[in-house]
């Protein structure tokens, strides 16, 4: 793992004992509504084998395997600590046999080519250091035919919402995560990383260097989140 990678890891594993639930309060409870949308979107069918990366713990397969209670679902993360919690919730549901939590790089994917019918990633593209280099290896892994569906944080894009947008991200989500996780720190990079991400239409340029042709670039929540659906030919 590089050393970028595993700054990033350590964070995740600092902030892994509230992150559930700091994503719902400090989302107002939007978090749960995207990756219902996400979900939707992807029309899973019966017996599909799903790779969700950067899974943090686990809410986004989970929500996959309801619908498609008998597909074979694949969680990774760099963050042990993420992956004990969603170990967790798949012995609390007895799921072990559908499921598979596995600590891994997403620049450097332990499967072989051709080996999943979905790949998802919510939230976690931004913390991924060399962007161009994943969307390879989502390419790589993914069947013909398979999908690669995207969710991820980006800019208002209506100017009456932005400077409060700004004001939020920028102040009191980290005052107030950084006091609930106790790590002010992962918080302030989360606004940072988020400010600075790449805009909607570079994200689909980055897709459709890769490879993948875009079949859905949807705004959600007046384009607070942003979700993206390719398919590869």
């Amino acid at each position: 793992m590089k050393k970028e990678s595993k700054i990033i890891a350590q964070m995740f594993d600092q902030i892994a004992f509230r992150y559930d639930m700091l994503n719902h309060l400090l989302s107002f409870g939007l978090d749960k509504k995207w990756r219902e949308i996400t979900v939707k979107e992807m029309n899973l069918k019966s017996k599909e084998r799903v790779l969700d990366l950067a899974t943090g713990t686990g809410d986004l397969a989970f929500l996959a395997s309801k619908i498609s209670p008998d597909s074979f679902i694949v969680g990774v993360d760099i963050s042990t600590e993420m992956l004990k919690i969603a170990k967790k919730k798949i012995r609390k549901q007895n799921r072990s046999l559908s499921f598979q939590i596995l600590a891994s790089d997403a620049l450097s994917l332990a499967f072989k080519d051709n080996s999943f019918d979905k790949v998802m990633i919510a939230f976690g593209i931004r913390n991924i250091g060399y962007i161009k280099g994943s969307f390879r290896e989502f390419y790589r892994v993914l069947k013909p035919k398979g999908l690669l569906t995207i969710l991820e944080f980006s800019l208002p894009f209506y100017s009456w919402i932005r400077y409060p947008y700004h004001i939020y991200m920028s102040y009191i989500l980290p005052f107030f995560g950084g006091i609930i996780s106790r790590n002010r720190e992962a918080y302030s990079y989360f606004s940072q990383s988020v400010n600075s991400f790449y805009k909607p239409y570079e994200i689909e340029n980055l897709i459709k260097r890769s490879g993948l042709v875009i079949i859905k670039s949807k705004p959600l929540h007046l384009g607070i989140c942003h979700l993206y659906i390719s398919v590869k030919k």
